[in-house]
This record gives structure tokens, C-alpha cells and sequence, in this order.
């Protein structure tokens, strides 16, 4: 894939925003001396605006973004850290396909977990609105009493439950193609000079995703450098409802 590499060495300033005197100042500027004509432009072609990185950004540009060796290795060290692979070995495409593998594992887990709350949001829903607790099933009538304990309304369940299957979702989604979503993200942010709501709308991703993403591969590049091991975490995997009866019990203690 070609892109362009800007020198690191060239000073990164913030320059405020600017606006153009009227509407069609910069039309058509961009086909001076390029062959190009406006029926070519409007019927077959596709424009990209890419950024000028030598006015500066607010955020600086990273070294490791500007060598592809080091690109991989932080893109694979971050998704090791993602789904916690401990103690890596193997070559750096090994160690790629691991985490693929993982990344695909726990999207089907994620998608079953999925399918269970939305089986419970639509048995919820029609109960709450039509007061027909009692045929609500066993899992979800417990989630409503518990909340209830709580001082939680049935509305507020639903609400509960819609969040949990945007994340859950999103979760299932990123985990399929983390590797693909890393890599693009980071190109176009760094490389392009894309922000965050334009990459999000290309690849079908939240901005809040995408910063996240650029912020913890920096992080992965600065554990890398400084040898530090990653944190231990619990993946969604290991979520499983076995643990949620336990900690049912707990709570009606």
C-alpha cells in the first residue's frame, strides 16, 4: 500500500482554523495542471483529502507509525494486550494468527452472550408494557426483582439492557476483525491525517472507538519500548452466566 512519510524532524505546531471568503474559493483548484477534467471527476473518480502533516497537529506524530517494522510490532502487541495472550512466542505472523484466532473465538462468545440479552429485551419489553410479569422467564424476572431491591424502575432495566447490547455488539463486531480495524484505523489517523469522526465513518466504527484505539496503541508502543508486561484482565470470554448465579445468591443474601 503507498502512502507518505513525512519527516519527523520537521517541527509539529496547532494552527487555528480557517475559513474560506465564500462558498466555491477552493472549487476546482485542485484540477489545475492534473489532466483531469470535471466529468471525469464527478462520473468515475473518488476524492480523498488528505492532511498536510507538516502544518502540525495536536497530537504528535509517533515514531513507530513512520516504520512499518515497528507498525507491526505494536499493532501485534497491542492485540495481544487485547485478548490477554500472555508469555507470546513464535514468529511476529504467529503471534498475528493467534490473535486472530482469539479475536475470532471471542466474537462468537460475544454473540452468543449477545443473543441471550436480546431474547431477554424482547421478553422484557411486551411484559413491562402490558404488566404481564409473571409470564416474563425465570432470569429475567430475578434481574427485575434485584433492580427493583435497588430502586430501579422496569424502564430503567431496558434501558440497562440497551447498553449492554450496543457494547456487546460492538465488542462481537471489533473482535471479528480487530487486526483489519487496528491497522486502518492508525493509517489513516497518523498517515492520512484523518480525524476520528471521518475514519469512524468510513469504517463503520464509533470516534470514541477510534480514539480509544490510537490512545492504547500508543500505550502498547510505550510498554513495548520499556519492556513492561502487560496488566491482567478478565476477557469477555470468561463471563459466562455460571458465575452470575453465584453472585445472585450474594445478592439475595
Amino acid at each position: 500500500m503507498a502512502y507518505t512519510v513525512y519527516s519527523p524532524q520537521v517541527s509539529q505546531r496547532s494552527v487555528p482554523p480557517s475559513f474560506d471568503s465564500h462558498q466555491f474559493e477552493n472549487h476546482g483548484r485542485f484540477l489545475r495542471n492534473s489532466g483531469l477534467d470535471y466529468n471525469q471527476l464527478h462520473n468515475r473518480m473518488h476524492i480523498y483529502r488528505v492532511a498536510d502533516l507538516r502544518k502540525g497537529r495536536k497530537v504528535e506524530t509517533p515514531a513507530w507509525i513512520l516504520s512499518d517494522t515497528e507498525f507491526r510490532e505494536t499493532l501485534v502487541c497491542y492485540l495481544e494486550s487485547r485478548f490477554q495472550i500472555y508469555k507470546p512466542t513464535g514468529s511476529l505472523k504467529e503471534r498475528l494468527e493467534r490473535c486472530r484466532a482469539v479475536g475470532k473465538e471471542r466474537a462468537q462468545n460475544a454473540k452468543l452472550i449477545l443473543g441471550t440479552r436480546v431474547a431477554e429485551f424482547r421478553a422484557t419489553e411486551p411484559a413491562i408494557t402490558e404488566e404481564r410479569f409473571s409470564e416474563l422467564p425465570e432470569d429475567a424476572y430475578f434481574s427485575l426483582f434485584l433492580g427493583a431491591l435497588r430502586g430501579q424502575s422496569p424502564s430503567d432495566r431496558l434501558q440497562r439492557l440497551n447498553l449492554q447490547i450496543s457494547c456487546i455488539d460492538s465488542e462481537a463486531a471489533m473482535s471479528a476483525r480487530a487486526p483489519e480495524l487496528v491497522t486502518a484505523c492508525a493509517y489513516y489517523f497518523y498517515r492520512l491525517g484523518w480525524n476520528s469522526c471521518s475514519i469512524a465513518e468510513e469504517l463503520n466504527l464509533r470516534s470514541v472507538h477510534v480514539r480509544q484505539i490510537i490512545c492504547r496503541m500508543n500505550r502498547a508502543a510505550r510498554r513495548r519500548a520499556q519492556g513492561t508486561p502487560m496488566k491482567l484482565g478478565r476477557p469477555l470470554s470468561q463471563k459466562p452466566s455460571s458465575v452470575s448465579g453465584q453472585s445472585r445468591e450474594t445478592k439475595a443474601a
